[in-house]
C-alpha cells in the first residue's frame, strides 16, 4: 500500500512562484539538488531526481506526488 507524506513548510522572504519555479523548473531543480532532475509543470508529468533514487508524477494542484 502506498504510503502519502504530507509536509508543511514555511519559507519567509520569497515568493510562491521563486519556490514554485525552483521546485518545478529541471534546470534550477538541477542546480539546488547537485544532479540531473527531470521535472515538468504539467500536471501527471512523471518526475525523478538523484539519478532516478527519487520519482513520482506531478499531481494538478502542482504538488509532487512521491
Amino acid at each position: 500500500m502506498t504510503k502519502h507524506i504530507k509536509q508543511k513548510i514555511t519559507f519567509k522572504k520569497t515568493k510562491p512562484k521563486n519556490l514554485f519555479d525552483l521546485y518545478m523548473n529541471a534546470k534550477q531543480h538541477s542546480h539546488i539538488a547537485g544532479s540531473p532532475v527531470k521535472i515538468s509543470s504539467k500536471g501527471g508529468a512523471p518526475f525523478s531526481a538523484h539519478g532516478g533514487y527519487i520519482t513520482g508524477i506531478a499531481n494538478r494542484q502542482r504538488t509532487m506526488v512521491f
